[in-house]
């Protein structure tokens, strides 16, 4: 559903096959060793980015958070659709991959005016790379692509690690010493482009 033009609750397939089980399963045993890698990440994240530049995630004292994403706000918004895509193809040009953590707001799909805060976070927000395999140097490498454009001036969006999702306005972030770009089958991929 998402990206889609509609809110269509209707649609949708939830069944697993035995195979998708016994993966499930297998990455259960895990959970705690991914969270615990996306917590590290995201205090990293906490440390190198600059306060005055984004405003990182708050976790309420007594609580934990889980970082199925790391969302941050920009503390100056963009103004319009297409900065906020120059904004991630600029990104996508220095190597850093991000995304809008929500395509589009509920209100716009339900057609409700008069939402001025979440239009403003749909406008401030963005996604950065989280996820268990992600190394240190990758997020220091994110945020000094972030600093750097700032520093001219430009404030970033949306980072991606698969170059055949890399849309104007993305950022591509590419993980040092990995010959793909975030997708299994690139080997497969390359072999077929060189035929």
């Amino acid at each position: 559903y998402d990206k889609a033009p509609s809110l269509n609750t209707a649609a949708g397939n939830c069944k697993l096959t035995d195979l998708q089980a016994a993966l499930g399963v297998a990455q259960l045993n895990q959970l705690g060793e991914f969270l615990d890698k996306r917590s590290t990440l995201a205090t990293l994240y906490r440390e190198l980015l600059p306060a005055e530049l984004f405003t990182a995630p708050v976790v309420p004292a007594g609580r934990t958070h889980v970082y199925y994403r790391f969302v941050v706000r920009l503390m100056k918004g963009l103004q319009s659709p297409d900065d906020f895509t120059d904004y991630l193809s600029r990104l996508a040009h220095r190597g850093l991959q991000c995304r809008k953590p929500v395509f589009r707001p509920l209100h716009r799909y339900l057609d409700l005016p008069d939402f001025p805060a979440s239009d403003e976070v749909a406008s401030s927000a963005i996604s950065l790379p989280l996820h268990p395999s992600l190394t240190e140097e990758a997020v220091r490498q994110a945020v000094d692509i972030l600093q750097r454009l700032a520093a001219q001036g430009v404030i970033a969006r949306r980072l991606a690690n698969d170059s055949r999702t890399v849309q104007p306005g993305d950022v591509f972030l590419a993980y040092p010493g990995h010959h793909v770009d975030g997708r299994a089958d690139a080997s497969l991929d390359h072999a077929q482009s060189r035929r």
